[in-house]
């Protein structure tokens, strides 16, 4: 929670390699958040301090990374850090602003399966970026590609990428198997070997090349791509890690017509992308070119700036309340939203290279997606389903008949017994045929065994042996509406099961949130007094490491216990997140509900928890301030919060009234 201890400046940490081979994408990522910097500077800085820009080099060493970001802090006191591109730099880095509770910027696309509280990611996960990139190669418009190679530098980014790519295609029923999947070392360079296994592959058919080759790798990779002179139509590139700075390096004949993936192409031809390049080449004098991790870095950097200003404090755990729903215009033209679960929502855009050393635009994702590190296993899932589905509906037979004006039967497919037995009623068929020509959702008919079956029926004329006909198409749906039906049923349990804290069984903090807000209205309208509340658990870190998190689980669930026996039925509580909790007290005074939290303190101190022999106790701090009627429940949470820092500082174990 510090706010800086120089106290004129605000220190914020720039982790960007200018040298080694992550310079060519991180040296620019540097630049645009110096001249970020100098325009809030220019304008009065941010709390009325200029911010100080505190920038260091790793070099492109991962390990670096780590222990700069020490230095950032305990030297500098950086209050946030902006930087990393490798998911290695990022995942060095994490331990560091978790330990010091600091927070990271990170504006790079990664792998998902990651999710830290001292992490906002302005980069793709693989929902927003790597799935539909292979989508758009498996459609007709982007080539309808079957067969893929796997290429990738050596570390964790590209193998898991690849991973749940390979899952994505099997679930499509493509059976990767046999596809190569290749990896080479940072700075790669000799590529003979690799080109022959890209030799055998393309000579085994059509297909893609899927490149998270990163840095300066890929400059020679295209070139010696290009010398063995794969046509682009049956053997493209693919990158999700290829920008406008490398094609600057690159000679536009190695890499014309390769595609990329990203959230942003320089050719963006919106308002705000036109006015951002101009004034970023007039900073520097240059035409030096823009591209998606840099227009990331932007976004952070103004939603921490907004987050910092709305905070009134560049505290961690102010900010980072703040930073929940920020929003800000990217270059693209809309706007980016930050989630709860720190990731923000995106377009995704395919490009070509062109001659010009930049990116036309091919497709643009028709609406933005949220950013979701678990999303993966999400799609592979319906993916499998919806092709498991696909394959037992084809081989189930389609009845069909065809009937004449007055209904009667002309043809009938063998399938079409299994409903209606050898004769098909006159009066039925009039039924379906009605249904089918008034577009009805659903028909009922008794089959020949007295089976109730629900079924859809479409009809289309046709000539059928010189007469004018009908042909009337069935689809047996009585298992699908059964299905529905349990599906409704389980999607009410998943709507509660959505508002609950799966640990503590108490509300989680969107419903919390939720149902807080409701609350303070209805006290509103009624005139009466309110409070609010925080309390966390004093040193739960400790309790963590060495009771292990089990024990520390243990704690969290008999708060919870004791709060849902100590509070009144209708005060309204709830989880956020971690070992905070908190709470509005409804009909109530300060001193009553200062008494009421008080008592609770109590009972949280006297519980005691064995574990291998020790007994463990523990302690809680609680923040309470009460609600005015002109008071949002935002400003209320706020001081709530404000206040607990203040009963921590005093000495913890203890209630501390906020202003109200």
């Amino acid at each position: 929670m510090s706010e800086g201890k120089r106290g004129t400046s605000i220190p914020v940490g720039l982790l960007h390699s200018v040298h080694g081979t992550m310079a060519i994408g991180e040296t620019s990522m540097r630049d645009v958040l110096l001249m970020e910097i100098e325009r809030v500077n220019a304008a009065g800085g941010l709390l009325g301090r200029q911010i100080e820009a505190i920038s260091l080099d790793p070099a492109s060493n991962w390990m670096a990374y780590r222990d700069l970001a020490v230095k950032l802090i305990e030297e500098h006191d950086a209050q946030a850090i902006f930087g990393c591109w490798t998911s290695s730099s990022r995942k060095s880095v994490l331990p560091v602003v978790e330990e010091f509770d600091r927070l990271l910027f990170y504006p790079v696309q990664y792998e998902g399966e990651e999710l830290s509280r001292n992490i906002f990611y302005f980069g793709a996960t693989p929902n927003q970026q790597a799935i539909p990139a292979l989508e758009y190669l498996l459609s007709s418009e982007g080539g309808g590609f079957t067969r893929f190679f796997f290429l990738g530098t050596d570390y964790v980014y590209p193998r898991t990428t690849n991973r749940v790519l390979k899952l994505f295609l099997d679930a499509k029923g493509l059976k990767t198997e046999g596809f190569p999947e290749c990896y080479v070392p940072f700075g790669h360079a000799q590529w003979h070997d690799q080109m022959e296994e890209i030799q055998a592959f393309y000579e085994g058919g059509r297909g893609a090349v899927i490149s998270t080759l990163n840095g300066d790798t890929n400059l020679s990779f295209y070139r010696a791509f290009k010398a063995r002179g794969f046509p682009v139509e049956d053997l493209p590139v693919m990158a999700f890690s290829v920008t406008e700075a490398e094609l600057q390096l690159i000679e536009p004949d190695d890499v014309i017509g390769q595609m990329a993936c990203t959230s942003y192409f320089m050719s963006n031809t919106s308002p705000e992308n036109a006015a951002f390049i101009a004034s970023w080449q007039e900073r520097w004098q240059a035409p030096r070119p823009v591209y998606d991790a840099m227009v990331s870095t932007i976004l952070s950097f103004r939603m921490w700036c907004k987050a910092v200003t709305a905070a009134k404090s560049t505290a961690t755990s102010a900010v980072r309340q703040y930073m929940y729903g920020q929003t800000e215009r990217s270059l693209n033209g809309n706007t980016c939203t930050m989630g709860i679960n720190h990731h923000g929502d995106l377009s995704t855009f395919v490009g070509r290279a062109n001659r010009q050393r930049s990116f036309d635009i091919v497709w643009a994702s028709p609406r933005k997606v949220a950013g979701d590190p678990f999303a993966a296993a999400t799609i592979i899932a319906d993916t499998r389903a919806a092709n498991e589905k696909r394959a037992l509906l084809e081989a189930l037979p389609t009845p069909l008949f065809v009937v004449d004006g007055e209904s009667k039967v002309r043809y009938r497919t063998p399938s079409t017994h299994r409903y209606f037995g050898q004769t098909i009623a006159k009066g039925q068929i009039t039924d379906i045929r009605n249904a089918a020509n008034a577009n009805a959702a659903d028909l009922q008919i008794s089959d020949h065994n007295g089976r109730t079956v629900h079924m859809t029926a479409s009809s289309r004329e046709l000539m059928f042996e010189g007469e004018p006909s009908y042909l009337v198409s069935l689809a047996d749906v009585t298992h699908i509406r059964e299905v529905e039906e349990k599906l409704r049923a389980t999607n009410g349990e998943l709507r509660q099961l959505a508002t609950i804290d799966s640990l503590t069984n108490v509300s989680n903090r969107r419903h919390f949130m939720d149902t807080a807000l409701v609350s303070l209205d209805r006290m509103r309208e009624l005139g009466r007094p309110a409070a609010v509340f925080m309390l966390d658990v004093d040193a739960f870190k400790l309790v963590n490491d060495r009771y292990g998190h089990e024990v520390g689980d243990r704690v969290l669930v008999l708060i919870a216990d004791t709060m849902r026996h100590s509070l009144r039925e209708w005060d309204v509580f709830g989880r956020l997140g971690g070992d905070e909790f908190a709470g509005l007290l409804f009909d109530t005074n300060t001193a009553h509900a200062f008494a009421v939290l008080d008592r609770l303190r109590t009972q949280l101190a006297s519980i005691r928890i064995e574990s291998e022999g020790e007994v463990v106790s523990f302690t809680s701090s609680i923040g309470m301030t009460p609600i005015a009627a002109n008071d949002t429940f935002a400003e209320g949470l706020k001081r709530a919060d404000d206040a607990l820092y203040r009963a921590k500082r005093t000495g913890r174990n203890r209630v501390f009234i906020g202003s109200g």
